[in-house]
């Protein structure tokens, strides 16, 4: 497996850098919180859209990871949602030997996206 691993990201390095890759992950990340969290709160993208300030073209940006967001835009995300966030950086032989095993499956589990906890975690290594 760990062969099929390695190809996999040798084949997706011809493509895209290593920054490119992390940040991907780091979006997909921020993304999926927003989603989750609007949906634990039975809230309509219109409805959030108006808690945060903001258009619901906007939050439908921020749902499909089709937004690059800016630090300032995280703080004042979470601030409007009374959470926290963390950006960790971590040797790259850690993010190679978890990054194809923890997919999008296991984000929720190494993160801390329980909106009752109110945290979120954002690991960009």
């Amino acid at each position: 497996m760990t062969n099929n691993r390695d190809e996999m990201f040798d084949l997706l390095s011809e493509y895209l850098s290593k920054s490119d890759v992390y940040a991907a992950k780091a979006i997909a990340k921020i993304s999926m919180f927003i989603l989750k969290y609007r949906q634990d709160a039975n809230m309509t993208q219109k409805d959030f859209a108006k808690k945060m300030g903001v258009t619901q073209a906007m939050v439908s940006k921020w749902e499909s990871a089709e937004y690059n967001f800016t630090i300032e835009t995280i703080a004042h995300i979470s601030e409007k949602l009374n959470t926290t966030f963390d950006i960790e950086f971590k040797p790259e032989s850690e993010y190679l030997a978890n990054s194809f095993n923890n997919n999008y499956d296991n984000i929720s589990t190494n993160q801390n996206w329980q909106t009752n906890g109110k945290v979120i975690q954002l690991v960009a290594a």
